[in-house]
């Protein structure tokens, strides 16, 4: 499936993955939510939460998960497409 297709499902709640990416990183969407200064272990984040009465709105943001050649997982917070992904068909849906 194309971009547009991978991303509407993302939307909706699904992961999304390149047949380019060899299974090694798949594509969801983070919804947007409230953080409480309390739950924040990121200094400056905790900052902005208690300058803001003590919780501040995050935003939806794509987020990828990535595996290493050992299975290692990284989380990648705010990936955005390169012109490729955008362009690409190869986009499945995990189901």
């Amino acid at each position: 499936m194309n971009f547009n297709e991978a991303l509407s499902a993302i939307k909706n709640g699904s992961l999304a993955f390149r047949v380019g990416w060899n299974d090694r990183a798949v594509v969801w969407l983070k919804p947007s939510c409230v953080i409480k200064a309390e739950w924040c272990k990121d200094p400056i984040l905790k900052n902005f939460a208690e300058l803001n009465g003590g919780e501040i709105e995050a935003l939806s943001v794509l987020c990828m998960c990535i595996s290493d050649d050992n299975n290692n997982k990284t989380i990648v917070s705010g990936w955005n497409p390169t012109a490729q992904d955008v362009l690409a068909d190869d986009w499945i849906i995990v189901e």
